[in-house]
């Protein structure tokens, strides 16, 4: 059958959905004894892989911690499934503020970079023979780029992710190159990848939060931070920082979220503080 809109108020527009996946028809069949499953070589595709690997460390998440609650929102952490989290649990997120904890987007791919980068540069600057004959300091920056696109496969590729990877891939090159680089024009590079690669990404609702949120963070923070020029400590200075990211972020996607949830939270201005950190 071909999907229909009801014409309800309001309503999902559920064709229009499944023409964003080149979904044309639906059908259904009565039990599932009626399905047969022809197995082929794409099974064993790279990304058929990644996603084993993935579904495993899920699995092995949940299998070391009892706690249903706490293993749902570790696997949403690190492997970027969310399907498990308790539907309480996940409002509670939302009440607070602070859902974006739970996206996989330039905070979790930041820490793997860092980590990587900083690893390499350990042990590479153990190594005389490296240190005198190469720039380790230019080189471990881009030994980070191969595990963020391992990670991004790994998570499922979401679109605030795919943001991520892009934008500290090329902060990296440009590190490398010795280049100056605009968080502006990197950002909206980004968005022209992703929209040249996938054309309906540009209406996912993940696609426009993650855009607009690090756009208002982008813009807003440089322009608070100078009128608070009158902070000294750098303690101060951060804390203005995160203030005014927070701010930024929760105020400029307000109105898509009223808009598609029916609610929002400024919670996460403050609880940002708390979660964040930890």
């Amino acid at each position: 059958s071909v999907p229909r809109r009801l014409g309800l108020p309001g309503e999902f527009d559920y064709p229009r959905y499944l023409a964003f996946q080149e979904v044309a028809a639906i059908g259904r069949v009565v039990s599932q004894e009626d399905i047969v499953l022809i197995r082929s070589a794409a099974e064993e595709s790279l990304q058929r892989r990644i996603d084993l690997t993935a579904r495993r460390l899920g699995d092995a998440i949940r299998t070391a911690v009892a706690d249903d609650r706490v293993s749902s929102i570790l696997a949403a952490l690190l492997v970027g499934d969310q399907k498990r989290i308790p539907g309480v649990l996940a409002d509670a997120y939302t009440r607070a503020g602070v859902n974006h904890i739970l996206s996989i987007s330039g905070f979790h791919v930041g820490i793997i970079a860092a980590f990587i980068s900083l690893a390499s540069l350990w042990i590479l600057t153990r190594c005389e023979y490296l240190t005198v004959r190469y720039n380790v300091r230019r080189l471990v920056v881009l030994l980070a780029v191969p595990s963020m696109l391992v990670y991004l496969f790994l998570t499922g590729n979401a679109p605030a992710t795919a943001r991520s990877v892009i934008m500290l891939a090329a902060f990296a090159f440009a590190l490398y190159a010795e280049r100056e680089s605009d968080p502006v024009n990197t950002l909206l590079t980004a968005a022209f990848l992703l929209v040249a690669i996938n054309p309906p990404t540009l209406f996912d609702l993940s696609f426009q939060l993650s855009f607009l949120s690090l756009w208002g963070i982008v813009i807003a923070v440089p322009a608070l931070t100078e009128r608070m020029s009158a902070v000294k400590s750098a303690c101060g200075r951060t804390v203005v920082q995160f203030v005014a990211a927070s701010v930024a972020a929760s105020c400029v996607t307000l109105i898509p979220v009223l808009f598609t949830f029916r609610v929002a939270s400024l919670n996460g201005i403050l609880t940002n503080f708390l979660i964040v950190p930890l």
